[in-house]
Parts: structure tokens; C-alpha cells; sequence
């Protein structure tokens, strides 16, 4: 994206770079939150030129001040779903009935997202061998992405960490209830429709 912008400002050809130029061609090609972003990737491009004589000077000191920050930043407050949100969100999956597909084959998987609050990849690359006989325990430590329209799996978290996460006795019966009578312990927990990794 960072790359689509410049490639798309016919001031980047220029020897001299207004910051305020830059500003408004930003906030006209993307929004105030990825403009903010990119704001702080060109300060850190400019000191590194400047720290190692690439380049003069930097015109985009302070420059991420002048936008907006994002939400998260100014107000870090959690705003998580009630129970009763949740409960709805779930039955709402669990009784759609769409032309051609139905959300409805999406339910455990919204219900263990909101269940365990683990990465939607984690969720997607679990495999029953993973989750502990009695459904007592989860061992989080791959997940499923999509890289270039392709899907891979990593076999590490995005932290590089295992995480050993305990249920509850709502989330084993869940997990009781959805699990196959003969299975792999190489098969997804939370396939897609034609049983392949969730998209």
C-alpha cells in the first residue's frame, strides 16, 4: 500500500519534499488512520538516511504528530462485547439461513473466537490433535494465513510462542459437542464448508 502511494505522487520525483504536500496528497490517497502510519514509516526512513549520511536532512521530522492518532491510541480502553452481545452475535450465525450459503456452518467457529479470544489464524489452523482428549486443554501453536491469495501454515504463533490454554467447563462441553466421533489428530477443528481451511 505504502509503495502504491508513492509510486501514485508525482512529488516524490522532486528534490525538494513539503511535508505539508505530503501530508494532503496522503490524506487524499488513504485514510487519516493508514496516513498516520506511513507518517511514522517516513520518519524512520529519514533518520536512518540521516544516522548513516544518505541524506541531509530530514523533512519529516515530528511529522506523525501532525495527523490524527488512531482511536486505540487516544482512548485504550477495551470495549468488549457484553454477554448478552455475545449470545446474540452467536445465535445470529446459528440461525442464518442465506440463498446459496449459510453463516450457520460458521458458528462454532465465531462462538470459539468469542470463547477463547484467540487470533481468527490460530482458530483456523487448530487441529483436533491439538486439544486434549477430555477437551480440558488447547495447545496454541500454529495457525493458518493467507499470503498472497495463498494459504499457509506457520508453524508458530505470531508471538513465537506456545500457549497452553485451559477450558473452562462451558468451553470443553463446546468443544465436546462439535467434535467428530472418529477423527484425525491432523483434522481441522473449524473447517470451511468443503472442508478445507477457512478463508
Amino acid at each position: 500500500h505504502f509503495t502504491c502511494i508513492l509510486k501514485r505522487s508525482s512529488f516524490w520525483k522532486s528534490s525538494e519534499i513539503d511535508s505539508l504536500q505530503v501530508k494532503n496528497e496522503l490524506l487524499k490517497l488513504t485514510t487519516e488512520n493508514q496516513a498516520y502510519k506511513i507518517a511514522i514509516l517516513l520518519q524512520a526512513c529519514y533518520r536512518f538516511g540521516v544516522r548513516h549520511k544518505l541524506v541531509p536532512e530530514s523533512p519529516f521530522e515530528g511529522f506523525a504528530q501532525e495527523f490524527k492518532k488512531p482511536e486505540w491510541m487516544t482512548n485504550p480502553q477495551a470495549n468488549p462485547f457484553s454477554k448478552d452481545e455475545m449470545e446474540a452475535v452467536i445465535q445470529a450465525f446459528k440461525d442464518h439461513q442465506g440463498k446459496g450459503i449459510s453463516y450457520a456452518h460458521y458458528a462454532p467457529f465465531v462462538e470459539f473466537l468469542f470463547r477463547t479470544g484467540c487470533r481468527p489464524s490460530e482458530a483456523i489452523g487448530l487441529t483436533w490433535g491439538k486439544i486434549t482428549p477430555t477437551c480440558s486443554q488447547i495447545l496454541f501453536s500454529s495457525s493458518i494465513v493467507e499470503v498472497n491469495g495463498r494459504l499457509i501454515e506457520s508453524k508458530k504463533s505470531k508471538t513465537n510462542s506456545i500457549r497452553k490454554f485451559p477450558c473452562n467447563q462451558q468451553l470443553r462441553e463446546f468443544l465436546q459437542s462439535i467434535k467428530p466421533p472418529n477423527f484425525r489428530i491432523d483434522q481441522l477443528v473449524f473447517p470451511s464448508p468443503n472442508g478445507k481451511p477457512i478463508r
